[in-house]
């Protein structure tokens, strides 16, 4: 081998690593002895700030050089200020995270009150979600309705609680030509369901099994209760046989707008950085996160917590985001109007 072959060599490599160490020391320098802000959405307590809080305890651990976190509650605007705050104000360093409302995603795209902040979600940085929902609709076992298809056939009368509850019912009736009538004023989950025993209403839907479950398991286990489909992207391990409305969406532009409505249910928990963050601290982040759900420790204290812990990547969100908001336009409207009552 000539000389100058292994001179260059030896630079070429040289180079490569110092190239790794540099970058080494560029995460390791940079968060080591940080503080990093995390912003949660939501005031404290919830359930978001709960998956934060576990968050904040275990996740510098998995990050070089071992950063602190600081958790600051931003409520309001149905989430959008925190998520304005990242994307306008925050520093984009690498040293602020946020936890936002999974609705805020998609937000944009459905809104119809002209009140959303601006903001591309295409450009934030999505780190991670720990957890997924899946929403069910659930019928008083009296009903007689037996599947989706009854919908169209039967009034059923639903209650609710909030005016999140109420978007499926309208998105049913408009797209599927079902009859379901929504009868508002509900304080809580629990009061529609002993409403349900008591023959005030006939349904329910469940925008997430996870906390109504031990309420719904016996009544499910005494055959008092249907469900009649998943309000989710995917089926979920505890209903495998119960379908989704993906499914059941008779067009691929109905199948569209079932993703563009439901895709939320599979981030539950999204974090994020801001825009413009350097990718190399985004990737120490995005593997901290990976490293984390592994990790028994966290496990052991989510399980106490009675956490539901599943990862759903951030590159993965970042191309559902990206397919969600390269919906042709029509499609985006038609799902607006299928969700405003009318």
């Amino acid at each position: 081998m000539s000389s100058f072959r292994l001179f260059a060599i030896m630079v070429t490599g040289a180079a490569f690593a110092g190239q790794g160490e540099a970058q080494a020391q560029t995460g390791d320098s940079f968060y080591k002895d940080k503080q990093v802000t995390m912003v949660v959405g939501n005031a404290p307590g919830g359930g978001n700030d709960n998956y934060a809080r576990i968050t904040a305890r275990h996740l510098g651990r998995f990050i070089p050089g071992s950063p602190t976190f600081i958790v600051q509650n931003m409520p309001g605007a149905g989430g959008l200020r925190a998520a304005g705050h990242m994307y306008n104000v925050a520093p984009k360093d690498g040293s602020s995270i946020a936890l936002i409302q999974r609705a805020n995603l998609t937000g944009p795209l459905l809104d119809t009150s002209g009140r959303q902040i601006p903001l591309d979600m295409t450009k934030f940085n999505w780190l991670a979600s720990i957890n997924s929902d899946t929403g069910f609709i659930v019928v008083w076992h009296t009903t007689p309705h037996m599947n989706i298809a009854d919908l169209a056939k039967h009034e059923l009368i639903v209650g609710s609680a909030n005016p999140t509850s109420e978007t499926i019912p309208y998105f049913l009736n408009n797209i599927f030509g079902a009859k379901i009538k929504v009868v508002a004023g509900y304080k809580s989950g629990t009061e529609i369901i002993l409403a349900m025993e008591r023959g005030e209403v006939q349904a329910r839907i469940l925008g997430s099994i996870a906390g109504p479950w031990p309420l719904i398991e016996p009544l499910l286990k005494a055959n008092k209760v249907r469900f009649l489909a998943t309000l989710s992207p995917k089926r979920s391990p505890l209903m495998p046989e119960i379908p989704t409305l993906r499914e059941l969406a008779g067009t691929s532009e109905q199948g569209q707008m079932v993703d563009l409505l439901l895709y939320a249910q599979l981030w539950g928990r999204p974090f994020l950085m801001p825009p413009d963050v350097p990718a190399a601290r985004v990737s120490l982040v995005r593997n901290a996160f990976g490293q984390m759900v592994s990790d028994e420790e966290f496990l052991e204290e989510a399980r106490k917590m009675k956490l539901d812990i599943e990862l759903l990547k951030g590159e993965e969100i970042e191309e559902i985001v990206k397919k969600l908001y390269a919906l042709p336009p029509h499609v985006v409207e038609a799902t607006k109007k299928a969700v405003t009552p009318h």
